[in-house]
């Protein structure tokens, strides 16, 4: 079996390539190109674990593959989606699931799907003699909000199938989680009008389950996200911010933290909150650290910039130096030095 046709579905899956991102605009037929080029080290991860049918080997490499990019502030949206599906496949056989790795018969509509097929992937996971297991449905949810044309009918359906799947799971399972991040992904970007509000209790239950997943783990991040802009009073966010701060508590993965203290930083950043909080959350974030070079260039000068504004010269000074020592052909590095000599020898402007 060549496990790479179940990461192929859900690389090219729900990409909308209209979707404008912070860093990476996605142009038209951009699908797998953009993912193999702009996260090289996933996708090297993806291929590791398709050389293995140890399910535990497969789990420890692709939430590695993880590792390497800040969801909240570089992938665009609908991105998420093909990763969490990924992630889902990949722990097959797992604690997640109480069955193997889909049937034979049943990979030709993975495939289906791998090749953008998705009407014939959706009508053979809905015939298969299969079609009323776990991964099936699944299968079946994810392919049938990729169907073209796609309608609110196709939509709603989707949602039926994940309700379901949460209805016949146990409630804190990790699949029931994955179900409902699904399902908050849905209303978050499908629904005319969002339903923004049941998305954001979707994820404070997925947090608060203490689910110990690197994905799952994002809710907090999405948490924030649909929190900074909520309202066009900047202190009425900010003081819906505040009220996040504990969901820290309930991670435990480096993937869900950072994301988590990258968002909540950027978002008191925009809502012009107090620098000390923005810089408390960014290096906390970058501690843990980032495998993006734009996310590292951004987050050090605002750590930076900030350190000046507060006073701080030793924090401004240090990763000023940190960002001439990682980047010293950058075109901004010979301002930075001179800036770095200007605070050294008079301190802050």
């Amino acid at each position: 079996m060549n496990h790479f046709s179940y990461v192929q579905i859900f690389l090219t899956v729900d990409v909308d390539t209209k979707e404008q991102s912070s860093f990476h605009p996605m142009g038209e037929g951009t699908r797998n190109i953009f993912f193999r080029k702009t996260f090289p080290e996933a996708w090297s991860g993806f291929h590791s674990a398709c050389d293995t049918v140890d399910s535990k080997i497969m789990t420890s490499r692709i939430q590695r593959a993880f590792i390497c990019q800040p969801v909240s502030s570089g992938i665009p949206r609908n991105l998420l989606n093909v990763l969490v599906f990924c992630f889902t496949i990949f722990l097959a056989g797992t604690p997640l699931y109480s069955e193997s790795l889909p049937a034979e018969n049943n990979m030709a509509f993975w495939r289906d799907a791998s090749v953008f097929l998705f009407n014939d992937a959706y009508s053979g996971f809905e015939k298969s003699p299969d079609s009323s297991s776990a991964m099936n449905r699944l299968g079946q949810a994810a392919t049938l909000i990729n169907t073209q044309p796609r309608t609110p009918q196709k939509i709603a359906s989707a949602q039926e199938i994940l309700l379901d799947l949460i209805k016949n799971q146990q409630a804190n399972t990790t699949f029931a989680d994955l179900a409902n991040f699904l399902l908050a992904r849905i209303e978050e970007n499908y629904l005319t009008p969002p339903q923004i509000d049941v998305a954001k209790t979707r994820y404070d239950k997925i947090v608060r389950n203490k689910t110990g997943v690197p994905l799952l783990e994002i809710s907090a991040a999405r948490l924030v996200s649909l929190t900074t802009f909520a309202s066009d009073k900047p202190a009425e966010n900010l003081t819906a911010l505040s009220s996040l701060e504990p969901l820290a508590d309930f991670l435990s993965t480096p993937e869900g933290i950072r994301e988590f203290h990258l968002a909540m930083g950027l978002a008191v950043l925009e809502n012009d909150g107090d620098p000390k909080l923005v810089l408390d959350h960014l290096v906390k974030a970058d501690k843990i650290g980032f495998r993006r070079q734009d996310n590292a260039i951004y987050c050090w000068l605002v750590i930076a910039r900030l350190g000046e504004k507060i006073g701080n010269v030793p924090l401004a000074s240090a990763y000023y130096q940190k960002f001439i020592d990682q980047f010293p052909n950058d075109p901004k590095t010979f301002g930075i030095k001179n800036r770095l000599l200007n605070l050294t020898n008079n301190g802050t402007k």
